[in-house]
């Protein structure tokens, strides 16, 4: 009866010590990240306040500046603001009248204009109001100028994403062709 005793093998306990391992450190990833959820949460961890700003346009056409702004009014007019450059090498006509600005995060009903952009002091040759640009020619172009029809940001100094649709015509053409511009920038409070 001795050798049936002895030929029994012991129990492997190599199954408990990892069942015991993973519940021990499971719990400490979880609380980490329980506790990266609540830093989340309450704006301590907020990633796009470390992205970089940015303005993205269609090719042809570079966005040198831009500029997002409230005017802390109870009215909370935006303007949004960007400096376009032609690179086509051939002369641009930019269409008045039918520039498309967008912001999916403003306030409910002023999150989208369809007027009210325009070039500072914007030329008006014979009858139209288009501006014609040069290769290489920069225009400043300035959306809602505190008007009531316009995008309204909800705060300054958050980060907003800006959508601006445009038509233009590329030399003698007579098809307008559309170009998007985004803008992802900080609201700047007016001075």
């Amino acid at each position: 009866m001795d050798n049936k005793t002895n030929s029994r093998k012991k129990p492997d306990s190599g199954g408990q010590a990892a069942v015991e391992f993973l519940t021990t450190y499971g719990w400490v990833v979880l609380m980490i990240l329980v506790a990266i959820g609540a830093l989340s949460y309450y704006g301590i961890l907020n990633p796009s306040k470390y992205l970089p700003q940015r303005c993205v346009v269609s090719p042809g056409f570079t966005c040198v500046d831009f500029q997002l702004k409230m005017y802390n009014s109870a009215e909370s007019f935006s303007e949004v603001t960007y400096l376009l450059k032609n690179d086509m090498g051939r002369l641009v006509t930019l269409l008045y009248g039918t520039v498309n600005v967008s912001c999916p995060n403003c306030l409910p009903g002023y999150q989208e204009s369809d007027h009210n952009c325009g070039k500072f002091n914007w030329p008006a040759p014979g009858n139209s109001n288009d501006y014609y640009l040069a290769p290489g020619e920069r225009v400043t172009v300035m959306c809602n100028p505190g008007t009531y029809a316009s995008v309204r940001f909800k705060e300054a100094e958050k980060r907003e994403r800006i959508f601006v649709e445009f038509s233009y015509l590329i030399g003698d053409d007579t098809l307008p062709r559309r170009a998007r511009l985004e803008i992802q920038a900080i609201v700047q409070p007016a001075s």
